[in-house]
């Protein structure tokens, strides 16, 4: 059986001059059923260090404030745990997120199918936050069903991957097309209501290295931010 133990954190530079450490995370994992499955302890610090590059240049980093905010490095934890699985001969990973600590739950169900690949069944209480990229909490319940588009019989490119999602609940069908080259990651999504008949779209730009990552983010209308 396996251990690790990994923090990770993310700073966003706004336009208006606020910069603050968005994301902080610290996460312990442990193997479980001889290596079928997987537990993990996520705990995120209660303080997240910020500034505002103005002229009074506030911020939240006096030893006053650190101190105060001691006591809540812990408070705010999350137990997941992930298991391969086989019924009627389909082979199956289940990932949960468990309703502990007033955590909102979520489980999703992967399995391959022929011709297709993956799919994946979400059920989604609100408020979680590990359902929508970058911590991002659900704002309702999701139940939806998500697949990735078998572009290689048309397109003979690994770089270039696609899936389609449907949301019972809300209506929202997304599609979301991505091109990977090395360092460089282009996202483009578009979400069509069929009841509303109304639809948005977004294209985020990544750039990774070894230790740092940063994105730009822009709606058809050129509202964003950068990351």
């Amino acid at each position: 059986m396996s251990q690790s133990m990994q923090a990770t954190g993310r700073v966003v530079l706004r336009g208006n001059g606020a910069i603050a450490e968005e994301e902080l995370n610290i996460n312990v994992s442990q193997d479980i059923c001889n290596g079928s499955g997987r537990v993990s302890l996520n705990l995120t610090p209660g303080w997240m260090p910020r500034a505002n590059l103005d002229k009074n240049f506030d911020n939240n980093c006096s030893p006053a404030e650190l101190a105060s905010q001691a006591s809540n490095v812990a408070s705010d934890w999350e137990v997941s745990v992930s298991k391969d699985v086989t019924i009627l001969d389909q082979a199956m990973k289940v990932v949960a997120d468990l309703p502990l600590n007033k955590k909102a739950a979520r489980v999703a169900v992967t399995t391959n199918v022929d011709k297709l690949g993956d799919v994946t069944l979400n059920l989604v209480q609100r408020g979680n936050t590990n359902h929508l990229r970058d911590n991002q909490a659900v704002n309702s319940n999701v139940c939806s069903v998500a697949f990735a588009l078998p572009l290689k019989e048309v397109i003979d490119n690994d770089s270039i991957s696609a899936d389609v999602s449907y949301d019972v609940l809300s209506n929202d069908a997304k599609v979301r097309a991505y091109y990977n080259n090395g360092d460089v990651n282009v996202k483009l999504q578009s979400v069509y209501n069929t009841k509303s008949n109304s639809a948005n779209s977004m294209a985020v730009l990544t750039y990774t290295t070894d230790d740092i990552k940063a994105s730009v983010s822009a709606d058809p209308d050129m509202n964003g931010e950068l990351r």
